[in-house]
Parts: structure tokens; C-alpha cells; sequence
């Protein structure tokens, strides 16, 4: 293992087109056209910092792929770069894996994307993890300003997936974690074979 943190993006991702909006809202009447908030500008000024301060030559570049083959091309490299950086950590390259990609996954549901998601990457990775790498549990944390309804509905009635989410406010005092109760439990009872 060349170093522990592996690091894996792709220009394509940032080229996700969610279609022309006020922020959230769709223009119109009174409501002036602008960008769509779910843009490429926030990764890559992250991208840009993480190069700019040398952070990005200490970790082990992770190469991208595609989740399958179908007419999505942007979201399945978005969902691949998660299963990506999955198999770098469990293949023993890296200790652990950061996919900067878009467009984002936790609104997407099991049978439909939502929420500017098209396919929920978090979830498909841990499902990889756990059919491909035979993982018996795996938790999924998501740290946004909302709740990530995608990856928890995906596993709604499975106990070997745990999701966790930090949903905050732009008040970080009204910031909550929340973890299902019935699901807590279940990731507290000890492991069969």
C-alpha cells in the first residue's frame, strides 16, 4: 500500500447537466433563470484546493470506471468512482477512499432517481461490499444538510446495512443525527455466519 487515503474523481462527472434553474426552482414567471445549486463549482474548487495545498500527491490516485454500460454515461462514472474507491480499500491498496463525483446519490431511490440523483452510488457501493467483498454489515453515514431518503430506502428492510445521516440546517445548533431505532438495534445484535 503506496500510502493509506486513496483519491479518485473524473472531469466527466463535473459535466452532469441537472437543466436550467433558479437554485431548486424551475424558471418561470417571476422566477429568473440561474444555475441549478446541484453545479460543478463547489467539487472543483475542492479539487482545486485539495491540488493547490499538495494534499493530492500524498494519496494514491484511484482510476475511475463505469458502474455498467447503459445510456446514463455520466451518472454510471459518478456510481463506478464509488465502487471504485470500494475496491481500492478492500483490495488492500488503500486504507481508506474519497470519490469526488456528481452528480450525488443519496435522493436516488431504489426504482427511481430523485433529488438530482440518478443512481444512489453510496448504496451500490455497499451492496458491492458486501456480495462482492462478503462483508457481513456495512453502515452508510451521510453528512449533508438533508436527509438522505435514497440510500436508507434502499436497505429499509435489510439488517446488515446500517444508514446513518447528520441532517443539518444552514444552523448548525439545529444540526441532528438520526439513525432508525429498529435499525440501530439490528447493527447492535452480534453477527451470524
Amino acid at each position: 500500500m503506496s500510502t493509506p487515503t486513496g483519491f479518485v474523481f473524473d472531469e466527466r462527472c463535473f459535466w452532469h447537466d441537472p437543466g436550467n434553474y433558479a437554485l431548486m426552482l424551475k424558471p418561470g414567471g417571476f422566477v429568473e433563470p440561474y444555475r441549478h445549486i446541484e453545479n460543478p463549482d463547489p467539487k472543483r474548487r475542492l479539487l482545486n484546493l485539495v491540488q493547490a495545498s499538495g494534499l493530492l500527491g500524498e494519496m494514491t490516485a484511484i482510476a475511475s470506471r463505469d458502474a455498467t454500460e447503459d445510456e446514463h454515461e455520466i451518472a454510471l462514472r459518478s456510481a463506478g468512482c464509488a465502487l471504485a474507491a470500494l475496491d481500492a480499500v478492500m483490495g488492500g491498496r488503500v486504507r481508506h477512499a474519497y470519490a469526488l463525483t456528481r452528480p450525488p446519490g443519496h435522493h436516488a431511490e431504489p426504482a427511481h432517481s430523485m433529488g438530482f440523483c440518478v443512481f444512489s452510488n453510496a448504496a451500490l457501493a455497499a451492496q458491492r461490499a458486501i456480495q462482492h467483498w462478503g462483508l457481513q454489515r456495512v453502515a452508510l453515514v451521510d453528512w449533508d444538510v438533508h436527509y438522505g431518503n435514497g440510500s436508507d430506502h434502499c436497505f429499509d428492510q435489510r439488517s446488515d446495512v446500517l444508514c446513518c445521516a447528520s441532517a443539518c440546517t444552514s444552523r448548525p445548533a439545529t444540526c441532528k443525527s438520526a439513525v432508525r431505532p429498529a435499525k440501530l438495534a439490528l447493527a447492535r445484535a452480534p453477527a451470524t455466519a
